[in-house]
């Protein structure tokens, strides 16, 4: 998965309830971490489709999960965890993740989260 695609699902993802990076009620999201697992090969110009999920929610933040697939073949591409923690960027610090963030996904994604 070449992360420039994974930066570009993120903020899609995280606009159908009304998101951004920075501001997500009340407080922006900074990536902390990532892990990529590939499991096929793709190429420049080849339509993919990422599907996220939310999971591991902590006070603090939670897990975003990728699994891209090539969309002609219906293979698998990659899979990719990134770790996102709540940023008061006022503050400059971290911040507690929002009650309703969790509940504004679920409510989106059908009451899966």
């Amino acid at each position: 998965m070449r992360p420039t695609c994974a930066h570009e699902a993120r903020p899609r993802f995280l606009e159908s309830p009304g998101y951004t990076e920075l501001a997500a009620e009340g407080v922006g999201i900074i990536m902390t971490d990532t892990a990529a697992q590939y499991r096929a090969e793709a190429f420049h110009g080849d339509a993919l489709t990422f599907e996220l999920a939310l999971a591991d929610f902590h006070k603090y933040g939670f897990d975003l999960l990728y699994q891209e697939v090539d969309d002609k073949r219906g293979v698998e591409v990659a899979r990719l965890k990134t770790g996102i923690v709540c940023f008061d960027y006022t503050r400059r610090k971290i911040a507690r993740l929002p009650e309703g963030f969790a509940r504004r996904f679920e409510q989106e994604q059908g009451g899966q989260v």
